[in-house]
């Protein structure tokens, strides 16, 4: 079984689970904009791909997709990372 979410969503700061996060932190102050895909599960290791964009005259502007596998997926918490379960 897969969780396949597509989020269009603020830029800000990485993830960091030692800070204090609080609901709309980064919309308050975001870094810019982007598309971010993940696909996670229990038994899976995590894929995650981002895609950031600005608005311009003529459209959205894409810059170049971000790939990144076994990431800590801060939306899902501890459980999202393979490198958790490990311990």
């Amino acid at each position: 079984m897969a969780i396949v979410t597509l989020n269009d969503a603020y830029v800000g700061t990485k993830y960091d689970p030692d800070e204090e996060y609080e609901w709309g932190q980064v919309a308050a102050d975001p870094k810019g904009e982007c598309l971010f895909v993940t696909i996670s599960g229990p038994d899976l290791e995590n894929w995650t791909k981002e895609v950031q964009y600005r608005r311009g005259s003529d459209g959205l502007v894409f810059s170049s997709p971000v790939e990144e596998r076994n990431a800590l997926i801060g939306l899902l918490g501890e459980w999202s990372s393979n490198r958790q379960r490990a311990n």
